[in-house]
C-alpha cells in the first residue's frame, strides 16, 4: 500500500511541476485587470525534510527532485505532515534575461524531528492565496511586486508557494495555491 501512495505522490507532483515549471518561470508576462488581495503575515518556523537543488529545466528536475526527497523521507520511516513547500532563491536575478539556474529546494513539513532536515524560519511574508489554473500565476506575481513598491516593502529571498490540493483530481478552477513573498519595510 505504501508503494502505492508514493506512486500516486509522484504521478501528482510530477503533473503539477509539468504544469506550474515552465509557467511560474515564464518570462511572458501577462497582464490582466484581476486584483488579489495582498495581507501581510507572521508565518511560524515549520519543521521540514527539504533537498535544495540548482534547477534550469523545471518540468523535467523538479519533479524528478520532488521525488527523490519524497522517497528519501520515506526511507527513514518518515511521511509529510502538510502540502509540499518550494522555495525559489531568486535573489539578484535579471528577470530581463534568460533565468538560468535558480536553486530550487522542496520541502516537507513533517511532525517529528527525526525525520527533520532543517526549519524553515518564522518570515514576515506577503500572502496572496490563489485560486485558479497554475497559468494565472504570473499576474499574481506582478501584483505582489506592484503592491510591494507601492507599499514601501523589500523582498527578501527565498519566497515560498504551497500546493493546497491535487491538480489530478481538483478542478483547475478551484487550484489553492498560498504564495509567500519575505519581506522587510523599506528605511525611509
Amino acid at each position: 500500500m505504501k508503494n502505492f501512495q508514493l506512486v500516486f505522490l509522484f504521478i501528482f507532483l510530477t503533473t503539477n511541476f509539468l504544469l506550474i515549471g515552465p509557467i511560474a518561470f515564464s518570462q511572458n508576462q501577462s497582464t490582466t485587470s484581476q486584483s488579489f488581495e495582498i495581507e501581510v503575515i507572521e508565518v511560524p518556523e515549520v519543521l521540514v525534510f527539504s533537498v535544495k537543488k540548482e534547477i534550469q529545466d523545471f518540468s523535467q528536475e523538479l519533479p524528478q527532485l520532488i521525488h527523490n526527497s519524497v522517497v528519501e523521507l520515506t526511507k527513514m520511516g518518515g511521511k509529510p505532515a502538510g502540502p509540499l513547500i518550494v522555495l525559489y532563491y531568486l535573489e539578484n536575478v535579471d528577470f530581463k534575461q534568460p533565468l538560468g539556474k535558480i536553486l530550487t529546494e522542496v520541502a516537507w513539513p513533517v511532525d517529528n524531528a527525526q525525520y527533520s532536515n532543517n526549519q524553515l524560519p518564522k518570515i514576515k511574508a506577503a500572502r496572496i492565496m490563489f485560486k485558479g489554473p497554475y497559468q494565472g500565476m504570473n499576474a499574481v506575481y506582478q501584483s505582489i511586486h506592484s503592491w510591494l513598491v507601492q507599499n514601501h516593502y523589500k523582498i527578501v529571498y527565498p519566497t515560498r508557494e504551497i500546493y493546497h490540493n491535487d491538480p489530478t483530481t481538483t478542478p483547475i478552477e478551484e487550484l489553492l495555491t498560498e504564495i509567500l513573498i519575505p519581506v522587510e519595510e523599506l528605511k525611509e
